[in-house]
């Protein structure tokens, strides 16, 4: 579980649900100052499909499932989801009037 060391405000076993803001503030009788930090969490990504060998009748539609979750940090922003490429034989694959990416939610 979480726990605060007051004097070091360290958190132990930093969960995705600790991230945030948080201040650290001293004050004596004369002032008072504050610090703020942002904390961001991240989780590797992982799989929840697993992608199988396919063979399909030539001119058929095929839909491949590939899915994940995860907290990454991509594209300077803590909150974006994970980023999907798609390749072929190593080479990216445009969306055209052929292969189209799916969002799938």
């Amino acid at each position: 579980s979480s726990g605060i060391n007051a004097e070091y405000g360290r958190i132990t076993n930093v969960k995705v649900e600790d991230r945030g803001t948080y201040w650290c503030q001293y004050s004596n009788v004369y002032t008072e100052n504050v610090a703020v930090v942002r904390l961001y969490v991240i989780e590797s990504i992982e799989f929840d499909t697993v992608m199988t060998e396919q063979t399909v009748e030539h001119l058929t539609p095929l839909t491949f499932d590939c899915q994940c979750s995860g907290t990454p940090f991509t594209s300077g922003d803590p909150t974006a989801p994970p980023s999907v490429l798609w390749l072929r034989d190593g080479q990216p694959i445009v969306d055209g009037d052929r292969f189209k990416e799916e969002d799938g939610s």
